[in-house]
């Protein structure tokens, strides 16, 4: 998997630390290491120094001059003897060279009265620095004689350097040997960080069938956790898959989040209920397996349709549909989008003929009912089978309306209280009916299409058709029968103008009571 820039960012810095880190303890450690040289060096030469002042007092018993040779030689140090004359000390015999033993002599008097010349101290002769230290001797007869001795400090820092440079050699293959681990580091914890965002990423796009797997660290455990959650998410989805195939999206989606209330809950839910009118004469002429195929072509337009509109396909009811708009989710137009469907579907229908022409296949005719009300919306069923659905007499009524379309040969019949929530949609009145088992009327309507889109013709003759209608209410049944007679004849009346042309004379001759309310009462579906 490619790294990105986030996580190469951390790798730099995780590299950046270690190797700062270290490298900050190994330069602490390197002065720390050349302080102590330091000081030891001296420490071990002032020692030194008085160790070789021993040796001298053994030797100068012997002879003089062979004594400070032999000791120059042996210990590479250099001495001189002092006698403290009245005049002040002087230098009786010294190993070390013109040009030093004239700058000791001149600060012979400071150096002899120094109070840490007997424990060792340093000075500087001809720009060369010395440690030295200052014993009494036992050699020079009556007056008092001292022996210095000296070393030069340059022997000693030339051996420190060497140790230096090594020590720097060290720290340089110490600081690579460092980096390289450092970076071995780094690549051990972003590597895995990486392949976890790769992941991540992937199934951000739906691809659960990634993994991270991981060894025996805390990085691993995480790996491996990531990979039993996408292999949940996977089962999740698949889940969700089969669900989706039984029951509308939107249900699925909120019976997983747990948005469905148990026990159900009153809501307002436009229903609609639509099926195949001539469904079985079509039955009767095809065989099963052609049947078929028009069952799933209807079917197929009718729920895309539905969802696309933002309703929910609540059953399939043999070669029909129920369908939800406001439930499980409720909308403010819910009411709008229901009657937008009917009249795409209504399109789309139509325009289905001619593909299932090119098959050998008949038209289906389409019957939607609509009705908009107060209903019970939950889970209903057994405890172990449930279905999401809605209960109340509002969906009665909307399925009684689907049963109408038949009768006033309409392919979309809406209830009074769908058409009052919806502006915008050009609606044709039908009749008022009275559904069994209801006692109020119930105006019902058919929507022609939305504003605008109608012909001048079409408005004239939906105004005359209405004039018409009002004036059979008012029982004028002469106006009436004329208004319907010249309307007849335009597409879309004949059926409707026929069957209130059929009321008329019997009404005519039968004046109905004071309670009549111009009203059909609805039988079963």
């Amino acid at each position: 998997m490619a790294q990105g820039p986030r996580f190469t960012r951390l790798r730099d810095r995780i590299t950046v630390f270690v190797v700062v880190l270290l490298l900050g303890a190994q330069l602490v450690g390197f002065f720390i290491v050349r302080y102590a040289i330091e000081s030891t060096s001296r420490s071990a030469m002032h020692e030194e120094l008085a160790a070789a002042a021993s040796v001298l007092d053994y030797l100068l018993r012997q002879d003089r001059d062979a004594a400070l040779r032999d000791l120059k030689r042996l210990t590479s140090t250099e001495a001189t003897l002092v006698q403290r004359d009245p005049g002040g000390p002087r230098i009786v015999a010294s190993t070390l060279p013109p040009a030093p033993r004239a700058a000791l002599e001149a600060q012979l008097p400071a150096v002899m009265a120094s109070p840490s010349a007997a424990g060792g101290a340093r000075i500087t002769l001809g720009n060369v620095p010395y440690e030295y230290v200052v014993r009494p001797s036992g050699t020079g007869g009556a007056m008092p004689t001292y022996t210095i001795l000296q070393r030069s400090t340059n022997e000693v820092r030339e051996a420190g350097l060497l140790l230096e440079t090594a020590l720097l050699i060290i720290s340089g293959l110490s600081l690579a040997a460092t980096l390289a681990g450092a970076v071995g580091i780094a690549r051990r914890i972003t590597q895995p960080v990486t392949r976890l965002g790769e992941a991540a990423r992937e199934i951000g796009r739906g691809n659960y069938s990634v993994r991270v797997g991981g060894g025996d660290d805390e990085i691993g455990e995480l790996g491996r956790a990531f990979d039993r959650m996408a292999e949940g998410l996977a089962e999740r989805d698949r889940i969700r898959g089969l669900l989706a195939k039984m029951a509308s999206t939107e249900v699925v989606e909120q019976l997983l989040d747990g948005r469905i209330a148990s026990g159900g809950e009153e809501r307002e839910v436009t229903v609609m209920f639509v099926d195949i009118r001539n469904f079985t004469g079509l039955v009767e002429r095809l065989a099963p397996q052609q049947s078929l195929q028009v069952l799933n072509a209807f079917l197929a337009i009718v729920t895309e349709g539905i969802e696309r509109h933002g309703g929910v396909v609540d059953k399939y009811l043999g070669d029909g549909a129920m369908a939800l708009f406001g439930a499980p989710v409720t909308r403010e137009d819910d009411a709008r989008r229901a009657l937008e469907c009917a009249l795409d579907l209504r399109r789309r229908v139509a325009e289905l003929g001619p593909a299932l022409a090119a098959k050998d296949l008949p038209q289906p005719q389409l019957a939607i009912g609509i009705n908009t009300s107060r209903v019970i919306a939950g889970d209903i069923g057994s405890p172990t089978r449930l279905n999401y659905t809605v209960l109340g007499d509002g969906v009665n009524v909307a399925s009684r309306l689907e049963g109408l379309a038949r009768r006033y040969d309409v392919e979309v019949v809406v209830g009074e209280s769908t058409r009052d929530l919806v502006r915008g949609i050009v609606c044709r009145e039908l009749d008022k009916v009275r559904v069994l088992g209801r006692r109020k009327a119930e105006r019902i309507f058919e929507p022609l299409g939305l504003e605008g889109s109608l012909t001048p013709q079409e408005i004239v003759t939906l105004a005359q058709w209405h004039e018409a209608l009002e004036m059979y209410r008012l029982r004028c049944w002469d106006a009436a029968e004329d208004g319907m007679r010249a309307i007849a004849a335009q597409p879309g009346y004949a059926r409707l103008t026929s069957l209130y042309l059929e009321y008329i004379p019997e009404l005519r001759a039968n004046p109905p009571g004071e309670a009549w309310d111009a009203a059909y009462v609805a039988g079963a579906k």
